[in-house]
């Protein structure tokens, strides 16, 4: 099963001031500068690289093993953001649900799929969507993505970003 990751996505996040510095650095240590035009970066490239190494980083922290698949990313950012394109393995899938039991969890998920002004919820509370995911695949996904996110905000996996270790890709005429 595919799942989405909402890490935090390129648009104008503390993901793309990552990649910016660290190519300001590496220009500066060649003696380059940042206005030369012959000087770009494969964003695409460098995004997968990126993406491959924060979801590296996320199965650390929390003992699972999702595969990179890609990036989804949206076609106008007005909406929405980048999300990493992950396989899940059974073995994960369980690792997830254990997590479903963590008070923890259960606090910070339960309000997010409460009714209230302006919110009409397809689901009443946590416990009914982990009852409906059983039965249903997208719900799952769903499930397990609001897990990935509360492992994600609760973990502090994007606190230390800017020591994320990844390959900056260049454009053919640079470097």
């Amino acid at each position: 099963m595919e799942i989405l990751i909402s890490f935090g996505g390129f648009y104008d996040s503390i993901h793309s001031d990552n990649i910016e510095e660290n190519f300001s650095i590496e220009l500066d240590l060649r003696g380059l500068s940042t206005v030369d035009e012959d000087h770009e970066i494969n964003y695409k490239s460098t995004h997968s690289n990126y993406s491959r190494a924060w979801l590296d980083r996320f199965n650390k922290e929390c003992g699972t093993d999702l595969k990179f698949v890609g990036i989804d990313s949206p076609r106008f950012y007005n909406f929405t953001t980048d999300k990493i394109i992950s396989e899940i393995n059974e073995n994960d899938r369980q690792i997830f649900y254990e997590m479903t039991e963590n008070e923890s969890f259960i606090e910070w998920a339960d309000p997010q799929l409460r009714s209230r002004d302006g919110f009409s919820s397809f689901y009443n509370g946590i416990l009914d969507l982990i009852s409906k995911a059983k039965d249903d695949e997208s719900v799952e996904a769903l499930l397990i993505g609001m897990i990935v996110d509360w492992q994600t905000e609760e973990g502090n996996i994007n606190d230390d970003i800017y020591e994320l270790e990844y390959e900056i890709d260049y454009n053919e005429s640079v470097l």
